[in-house]
């Protein structure tokens, strides 16, 4: 666990590009109880990765927690259609 955290604390924002990167940054973050930064975190997993599910509702309990109610019910709004496009996409196969 000591490991993780070093390892999470060392990296260097500048050098991530993948979404998953950004997710995992942005989650710990939120744990450090760092919200700001863990909310840019998290915008920057989306803006790689759209769909990217896990980072969505990561994203909503942070906004809730600072009032920002309007965004967090957009953002839940989205979740909902992505678990939709998922369902959709799962039973056509």
């Amino acid at each position: 666990n000591d490991d993780w955290q070093q390892t999470l604390a060392d990296w260097n924002p500048d050098t991530l590009d993948h979404a998953d990167s950004w997710f995992i940054w942005g989650v710990w973050h939120l744990q450090q109880n760092d919200v700001p930064t863990g909310i840019r975190c998290l915008g920057e997993a989306l803006q790689r990765n759209p769909k990217h599910a896990g980072a969505v509702a990561q994203l909503i309990i942070p906004l809730r927690k600072l009032g920002m109610d309007a965004a967090a019910a957009e953002w839940t709004a989205y979740a909902e259609r992505l678990t939709h496009l998922d369902h959709a996409c799962l039973s056509v196969g």
